[in-house]
Order: structure tokens, then sequence, then C-alpha cells
């Protein structure tokens, strides 16, 4: 993954993966560059007038959200690639074992961060 200093220069712009780089991993790919395109259809004025203000609201509405998908891709390397013999079997004994409602309940609070980083984006 490659974090952008900046999503636009001048009145380019760069949108969905050539953006902000989600991985397979972060599970955002399409998704994230539909709500980009939707940000700037939102950001940028309809007489063409105030342009750079515009890009300037698309990457300040962007950026955490791209952040955080970002950060949650490398949180999940450790999970979603095998790395040796003896961890995918203790990784594998764990996920059968462990009780479904902990699983439930860490993917509850990551759509509860999710949904807070989307407030106001999504209507």
């Amino acid at each position: 993954m490659i974090a952008l200093p900046a999503l636009h220069q001048g009145r380019t712009v760069l949108l969905g993966d050539a953006g902000y780089c989600p991985t397979f991993l972060s599970g955002m790919g399409a998704s994230l560059g539909l709500l980009g395109a939707k940000v700037l259809s939102v950001a940028l004025p309809t007489e063409g007038a105030a342009v750079e203000r515009g890009l300037r609201q698309y990457e300040a509405t962007l950026r955490p959200v791209i952040d955080h998908f970002q950060a949650n891709a490398v949180q999940n390397v450790g999970n979603a690639l095998p790395t040796g013999h003896l961890k995918n079997v203790v990784r594998s004994w764990v996920l059968h074992l462990l009780p479904p409602s902990l699983f439930a309940k860490h993917f509850e609070h990551q759509f509860d961060v999710e949904a807070g980083l989307l407030e106001g984006i999504v209507a």
C-alpha cells in the first residue's frame, strides 16, 4: 500500500484504487472507490467556481476513512496470510474452539468504528 500525500493536484483527482490503494485485506476496494466518487460529487461546486475548495473538502473528508482502511489492512495481514505451519494450526484450533459471540463482538466494534467514520458522508 502507498499512502499518497494528496488525493489531488490541480484539477486532477485520484479515485478508487489509484488514490486509496486498498489491498484485498481491507475488504473495501470497490466500496471505497464508490464512496470517493460520491464524496467528490458532493464536494465539487455545480457552477465550477471554488473547485480548489471542493477538492480540499474531498481530501479532508476521505483522508480519515482511507487511513482507517489502510491501517485495518495492515492489521489483517497477520490474520489472513499464512506465516508458518504451527501458527496456522494454532489459528485453526482457536477459530474452531472460540465461541462465535467473541467474533461477533469484534465485528460489531469494527462496524461501529466504520459507521462513525462514514457518518455524514453516506446519506
